[in-house]
């Protein structure tokens, strides 16, 4: 048997360590666990799998790794939640492909197309990355549903962001939300337009149901209670 490969070393200690963990607790390796949990190291992981999902092209699991680089997608009718310590959770629905890069120094999260949700600790610095803008992220909610390469809807459900013109760099908007103000963000001979629009496509309830992990950032919503769809 020939030497190891980075990721296949990483599975293996993470599999030895989630053994152990899982003969002490057996809930540990799923969504809302404990920061006690966190025992080998480790750059994220999923914790949640519904239908198709894989890791490069490859099957996933609840407790495979994520490694920087690595492009997540969805099939149909199916989702997944992806973990990263003390950081953020983030949700991504069907037909949904992202990559994730420099995760635990300057994180960066491409969302080539679909359905993402991202709760990030407050006052943390994320960048999302579509084919139409760019956002600086600054804790703690948001949501992108990128259609194609000239077309994303956005919600600043919570939190600071900043829009930038995936293109040419320039700033585009600096938006400031306390509950879901959402854009449709389209480019149209080159340039791309801002312009507010109503809440749709993600509701209250997908982001409570993670709310668990990160209970400051997502208090708003417990205290709306709101629910439903919009």
């Amino acid at each position: 048997m020939g030497p190891c490969t980075r990721r296949e070393f990483i599975r293996m200690t993470i599999g030895a360590a989630g053994a152990f963990l899982l003969l002490r607790n057996p809930y540990t390796l799923i969504a809302g666990s404990r920061e006690s949990d966190w025992e080998a190291p480790m750059q994220g992981r999923v914790s949640y799998v519904l239908g198709d999902v894989f890791i490069n092209d490859k099957v996933a699991s609840v407790g495979d790794v994520i490694l920087d680089g690595d492009v997540i997608s969805t099939g149909p009718d199916s989702a997944a939640d992806v973990e990263v310590k003390d950081f953020s959770i983030f949700h991504i629905k069907e037909n949904t492909e992202i990559e994730v890069n420099n995760i635990l120094t300057s994180p960066k999260v491409k969302v080539r197309k679909g359905w993402f949700l991202i709760i990030v600790k407050r006052n943390t610095s994320l960048e999302v990355d579509t084919p139409t803008v760019l956002a600086g992220v600054r804790g703690t909610v948001f949501f992108f549903k990128v259609y194609d390469e000239d077309k994303v809807y956005m919600c600043d459900c919570n939190g600071k962001i900043e829009l930038f013109d995936s293109r040419s760099g320039e700033s585009l908007k600096l938006i400031r939300s306390n509950y879901h103000t959402a854009f449709d963000l389209n480019r149209e001979q080159g340039a791309v337009s801002v312009e507010r629009t109503r809440v749709r496509y993600h509701e209250d309830d997908d982001i409570l149901r993670m709310a668990d992990r990160f209970p400051t950032e997502t208090r708003v919503f417990k205290d709306k209670q709101k629910g439903g769809s919009y």
